[in-house]
């Protein structure tokens, strides 16, 4: 029986549940450990995908449909998608007048995504739209629209229309999270504004998202800490960038040189925070129309070491790189994902002694998640940067042949299977066992040649 809120009866029928094709629920921080997300019934899940935020083209659900194919086809089960004017946003041009069309279409992205056993974050809100007034009926000018807009109380069309998305859109487990807005510090710069706003905003979700799915929140500026800090998103979100080509002063280009350093210091900065983290955009700065990182990057090697970074520096997602019409697509580097899949699916995350490794100096960094029984591990030279291969022209450094990593904390006197994972596709490799002294020790003889492989250790029966 479908009840009125007066308690009238509004009809009666019947229908049926079908069992789910994936675990259950609403997508939860670890209980098993904090660092990462579960479902409800404790499976772990993982987070791997590029950024896929629009699609082009009068109907968006037709231009999704090929982009989630494609996802799914080599292992991704996780992308952003955003609410905006150019895409699925429902925002009209004035007050309530929304888009209903909209709406139909972002309901057969998800029920495509679905289908395909994918996992979408929807991001309610963007600067671009607030910047320029598009779909964003809250004032005339961009001074109009940021008083109104970011008035900590929260607009009443603002809330009507989350309520609307958290009613149409919230029993559906396809949404891994919701996200307030896409870098709002864009489109108001002065915190003291925003913050209240975020913390309005996320607290607003909260209290009206009766499946409680998980909330976050992005951030252009460095001062992201303070945002978390304030706004308290269940879901630490990081968004960092190359600035070599962004006309910036040279100190702000050295950071972004060493892309996997880069990755390392944001999600040391995040882990104070207790909460999940993961990179929701990187990549090189830049426009559509000029970028010259992306074009000589073709092979996507810094997209690659920032993925495999992203996880392996102990946050609950591979890094999540922008750039995937003009970047990604082209040079068809969707095969990419893959192997990091794949490598994910090895490691029984339920393992409460699983934890991030500190992945110590250069010159041979080793991030990883290890415990006594089992590891991932990617030994990786920290001279091997993309600046210093594309821009710099230097060779890709080597790791000598029989070089040795002598690792602590494993299981005393067990043996461990090992097998090489390479980053660029090739097969995987089964190679001799580790086998651990009564101190808990092992040697892991090391491939020679560049640092593109991580290995895969357990303990053997």
């Amino acid at each position: 029986r479908l009840l009125d809120p007066a308690g009238r009866a509004a009809g009666e029928g019947v229908f049926t549940v079908a069992a789910p094709a994936t675990p259950p629920g609403p997508l939860r921080v670890s209980a098993d450990n904090p660092r990462l997300l579960a479902f409800a019934d404790g499976t772990p899940f993982i987070p791997i995908g590029p950024n896929v935020c629009w699609a082009d083209g009068p109907d968006h659900a037709a231009g999704y449909e090929r982009w989630l194919r494609t996802l799914a086809e080599h292992g991704c089960n996780h992308t952003r998608v955003w609410m905006c004017s150019w895409s699925l946003g429902i925002e009209g041009d004035a007050p309530g007048a929304w888009r209903l069309e909209r709406a139909a279409q972002l309901d057969r992205v998800l029920e495509r995504a679905r289908e395909l056993k994918l996992r979408l974050t929807l991001v309610l809100d963007n600067h671009t739209d607030v910047q320029e007034g598009t779909g964003c009926p809250y004032g005339a000018t961009l001074e109009e629209r940021q008083k109104r807009f970011f008035d900590p109380e929260l607009d009443p069309w603002w809330r009507q229309r989350v309520r609307y998305c958290l009613a149409r859109w919230g029993a559906d487990d396809t949404v891994l999270a919701w996200e307030a807005m896409n870098e709002a510090d864009l489109a108001l710069p002065v915190r003291e504004r925003i913050i209240p706003w975020l913390r309005a905003a996320l607290g607003f979700i909260g209290r009206n998202d009766p499946d409680r799915r998980l909330r976050t929140l992005s951030w252009c500026g460095s001062d992201w800490p303070r945002v978390v800090a304030a706004a308290q998103p269940d879901l630490v979100q990081v968004h960092s960038y190359v600035l070599e080509y962004a006309g910036v002063e040279e100190e702000l280009k050295e950071p972004g040189r060493d892309g996997v350093g880069l990755v390392l210091s944001e999600t040391a900065r995040a882990q104070p925070a207790g909460r999940p983290v993961f990179l929701g955009e990187c990549g090189y700065q830049g426009r559509d129309d000029h970028n010259p990182g992306i074009a000589a990057d073709t092979g996507g090697m810094l997209m690659r070491q920032q993925a495999w970074a992203g996880l392996l520096a102990g946050g609950c997602a591979p890094a999540m790189p922008w750039w995937w019409y003009n970047h990604i697509e082209p040079n068809r580097l969707w095969k990419l994902w893959r192997p990091l899949a794949a490598a994910a699916a090895r490691i029984d995350w339920r393992d409460r002694d699983l934890a991030p490794l500190a992945p110590g100096a250069p010159p041979l960094r080793v991030l990883g998640w290890q415990s006594p029984r089992q590891a991932l591990l990617w030994p990786q030279l920290a001279a091997d940067t993309w600046h210093a291969h594309l821009v710099a022209g230097r060779n890709r450094p080597a790791i000598a042949a029989g070089t040795r990593l002598r690792l602590a904390g494993l299981q005393a006197g067990r043996r461990f299977r090992v097998v090489a994972i390479d980053q660029l596709g090739s097969p995987e490799r089964d190679l001799p066992d580790v086998v651990a002294g009564a101190d808990g020790r092992g040697d892991l003889v090391l491939q020679a040649g560049p640092s593109d492989l991580v290995y895969w250790l357990a303990v053997r029966p």
